[in-house]
């Protein structure tokens, strides 16, 4: 009987050391996923991040189209100097930017791909 005894006490812990083999494949399978979709994470946040909002900047207000005032979409490497040259080559430029600005409520020379701009 104490064989017996043995026997089934030997099984019992091969039985929990196959257990937690299987516990610790598990944990490795549930780390690479958590890692894997962090990555994914990481990378579609920093890529959504680095893009010009296209949604918002394709939509003018209607009230912005008047009969006064003209619509410009800003181009890649678009400058508020290159504009107001372009668009009013005879006037003073600083001046059509001082315009531009104040109509469109910037502090800043800053502007983006796919801005729209009122001009003057």
């Amino acid at each position: 009987m104490m064989a017996r005894a043995r026997n089934s006490n030997r099984r019992g812990n091969e039985l929990n050391q196959a257990e937690w083999g299987h516990f610790l494949n598990l944990l490795k399978v549930l780390a690479i996923l958590f890692v894997t979709f962090s990555v994914f994470h990481w990378i579609i946040i920093h890529q959504v991040q680095s893009k010009p909002a296209t949604v918002l900047t394709k939509f003018i207000p209607k009230k912005w189209a008047t009969a006064n005032n003209k619509i410009y979409s800003v181009q890649e490497g678009d400058t508020l100097w290159d504009i107001a040259f372009k668009q009013y080559p005879a006037r003073n430029s600083q001046e059509v930017i001082l315009e531009i600005k104040k109509l469109n409520k910037l502090t800043t020379d800053s502007i983006r791909s796919g801005q729209p701009l009122r001009l003057p």
